[in-house]
């Protein structure tokens, strides 16, 4: 059991790349964000998808399960996709040990990562596109109830 550091995602989307960003834990408790921006982003009409988990500290097998499903989900789509690391210490030896590696190798850096996906192009025009970034949260109890 990992200390509760909970887990972020954060999507830009843009004609050229659709950017996820995910931060924390990836487990069971905190997963549902990811599938969410995931199944977003398969769906798309952005030419590439990054996913960016270079800010992960924790992932288990829930989290390796759900980046296998969005592999497939987007080759069965014929939409390009990568990776970007590196991976923490934690996440790289969850991958190491499954062989996941293998099937989901992770570019150096989202600049990497884009080139792999095949998006990349001018950035910058990219960045003045891009709609406005939001998290995909968990829904819970409201503030007032």
């Amino acid at each position: 059991m990992t200390p509760d550091h909970g887990s972020a995602v954060v999507v830009q989307a843009s004609p050229a790349l659709f950017l996820i960003t995910a931060s924390g834990d990836l487990d069971l408790d905190d997963i549902h964000p990811l599938e969410e921006a995931l199944t977003a982003a398969t769906q798309s009409r952005s030419r590439c998808t990054v996913l960016d988990l270079s800010g992960v500290t924790f992932a288990d097998s829930v989290a390796l399960n759900t980046l296998l499903a969005a592999h497939s989900a987007h080759r069965a789509a014929g939409r390009p996709w990568a990776i970007a690391g590196p991976y923490s210490p934690r996440v790289e030896r969850l991958f190491a040990l499954t062989g996941a590696r293998r099937v989901l190798p992770p570019a150096s850096d989202l600049s990497a990562a884009r080139r792999l996906a095949g998006c990349h192009g001018d950035e910058h025009t990219d960045a003045r596109r891009a709609r406005r970034a939001h998290p995909f949260r968990r829904p819970g109890p409201s503030p007032s109830g």
